[in-house]
Formats: structure tokens, C-alpha cells, sequence
């Protein structure tokens, strides 16, 4: 979520208090997906503790081979598509909407850690088979507006800016309706504006980018606004304004 701190403190909490194993094991699998990118250290503790507290859950111990590719993901491709092939593989056995969303992810970051080998319309070819239906089926609005806005993305990329407005926009409508401060809104908005600025529309561009910067003003150390600051930076090179974009490329670089 935009507001991390909130977030991490709450996760933490339960570690500390005394609830059922289960309920800790979720939360240690929630830290590995959080710390991923930031320490891999912290990640790989939470990953350890979060398998030891599973074994008595036949689900969790599904569970764990996701954030085991998570854990992977940024740094050992290879084993984080092991990880993911093995998470569909035994979340399959759960029929329930917490495992369709998993193996919906599953399959997308398998596809995402592939991409390079494969290319991008294997990428395509998964969300449309397995990453939106099976998120349909577990009726997971905000996830199937992330699949949307992913889908957008990766047109862009090939140039079908006009089919990546449509899904921007699909994306972007679910999510302000019932999501409306979400990190997810706010990678929405992100990637409709750096399509806008390819499809040389810069004045929808920086309505989509004003709108992402609305959400992030109050967080100003969200993980995101790495993001909106590339996206910023993007944005005042397509207008030629050098120094601006300058200010916003070393902000990102601090950040991040």
C-alpha cells in the first residue's frame, strides 16, 4: 500500500502477538514480498520463519514456493521460475479464491521472469490464458485492474498505444470506483501517462501523472514514488525541459 509504514507496522504486530502459527506464517510471507527489492537479508529471514511456521498448514506450504520465487525474483531469474512452476503446480489442489490469486500472480511473474528469453507476447499469451481468468474467477477487482493496466503496458511497448489506452482506462475506472488510494490506482495512472507521452498526447499525460502525484503527496517515501519520479522525468523530457526532468531523475536516483 502507498502508506508502508502503516503497513509493515501492522505485520510486524502480528509477529509479536500471540496468534495461531498460521496467521504469523502469513505475515513472515507478506514481509518477503515486501522487503524483496529493499533487503534481500531481511527477506530471506522472513521467508525461513514463514516456512518453519507452515508445515502444520498444507495450504501455506503451498503458498511458500510464491514467495520463494518473490524472493528470487529481482536477482536469480532461473530459480524464481522454478519457484513459480512449483507454486502452480500445488496451489492448484486449493480451490479457493486466496489460491486462484496466488496462481494468477504465479503464472504472471513467471511470465514477467521469462520475458527475456521469451519475449513479450508470452507475456500476452499468459495473462489472457491464465493470470485475468483465473483473477475473474476470484472476483478480485483490484488485481484484475493491475492485470489490465500490466496488459496496457506491455502494448505500449509494442506501439498499440490506441489498445493500451483501452485498458489503461479499464484499469483505471475499476480502481476509482472501489480502490481510489491505492498503490495499485497510482501504478495505473503511472503507466497511462508514459503512454500518453509515446502516443504524443502530453496533455492527457500529465493529468494521468498530476493524478499519481494526488495519492503519493502524503507519503513521500513510498517505494512508488520511484516510479512517479521516472515517470516525471519521462514526461519533462518529452517537452524538452531538461532541467526539470534533470531534478526529477536525481530525485528518483535518491530514492531508489
Amino acid at each position: 500500500p502507498v502508506n508502508e509504514n502503516t503497513y509493515t507496522d501492522s505485520l510486524v504486530s502480528v509477529l509479536n502477538s500471540k496468534v495461531s502459527d498460521s496467521l504469523k506464517a502469513d505475515a513472515n510471507f507478506l514481509l518477503v514480498d515486501f522487503w524483496r527489492s529493499k533487503d534481500t537479508l531481511k527477506s530471506k529471514s522472513y521467508l525461513q520463519k514463514g516456512k518453519l511456521l507452515s508445515q502444520k498448514y498444507p495450504y501455506l506450504k503451498a503458498s511458500y514456493f510464491f514467495y520463494e520465487g518473490q524472493y528470487f525474483q529481482n536477482w536469480n531469474k532461473e530459480k524464481a521460475a522454478i519457484s513459480y512452476q512449483k507454486a502452480q503446480k500445488e496451489l492448484r489442489k486449493f480451490n479457493t479464491k486466496a489460491s486462484l490469486l496466488l496462481q494468477a500472480t504465479s503464472w504472471y511473474n513467471y511470465g514477467i521472469v521469462k520475458k527475456d528469453k521469451e519475449g513479450y507476447p508470452f507475456v500476452m499469451d499468459i495473462l489472457t490464458k491464465y493470470s485475468i481468468p483465473l483473477t475473474e474467477k476470484a472476483e478480485d477487482k483490484e488485481k484484475l485492474a493491475h492485470y489490465y493496466s500490466q496488459f496496457g503496458t506491455i502494448l505500449m511497448y509494442n506501439a498499440q498505444f490506441d489498445k493500451a489506452t483501452t485498458y489503461n482506462q479499464k484499469a483505471i475506472d475499476l480502481l476509482k470506483k472501489d480502490f481510489p488510494n491505492s498503490s495499485t490506482l497510482v501504478l495505473a495512472y503511472i503507466g497511462a501517462s508514459n503512454n500518453y507521452i509515446y502516443a504524443d498526447k502530453k496533455q492527457e499525460a500529465k493529468k494521468m501523472m498530476d493524478a499519481a502525484k494526488a495519492i503519493l503527496a502524503p507519503f513521500p517515501e513510498s517505494t512508488n514514488y520511484a516510479f512517479y519520479y521516472l515517470n516525471e522525468c519521462h514526461y519533462y523530457l518529452s517537452i524538452s525541459d531538461f532541467e526539470e526532468a534533470l531534478k526529477s531523475a536525481a530525485k528518483g536516483i535518491e530514492l531508489s
